[in-house]
């Protein structure tokens, strides 16, 4: 949660260089870290250590509705992003395949 906002710092000054004035907020990002992924899967844990049952009777409604969440938030990204989306795809869709293909064959491994 707190190394993610330096490594994508870390990140933008290797591939836009040292004089590029992107830096992403440290603070805003952990927080948005914590409310998107610590926050839900802790309560989530809690939950469950303090109700079995409940948690597993909720875990098939959960499921549907974090899928549909998801597919939700990826349609409203490409429609905002769509003109950029075509260029990013033309600059680094071979190059980002490739290097999923390899991540999960590596992980299936």
């Amino acid at each position: 949660m707190v190394s993610i906002p330096f490594i994508i710092n870390l990140g933008l000054q290797e591939v836009l260089g040292e004089g590029t004035s992107i830096q992403l907020n440290i603070a805003q990002t952990i927080l948005q870290v914590f409310i998107i992924v610590i926050l839900p899967v802790g309560l989530g844990m809690i939950l469950k250590y303090k109700s079995p049952s409940f948690a597993l009777k909720m875990e098939k409604p959960v499921k549907k509705a974090s899928g549909i969440f998801f597919v939700i938030v990826l349609v409203a990204i490409l429609i905002k992003e769509r003109a950029l989306l075509i260029t990013n795809i033309q600059e680094a869709g071979l190059v980002t395949l490739t290097l999923n293909i390899i991540t999960m064959s590596i992980g299936y491994i």
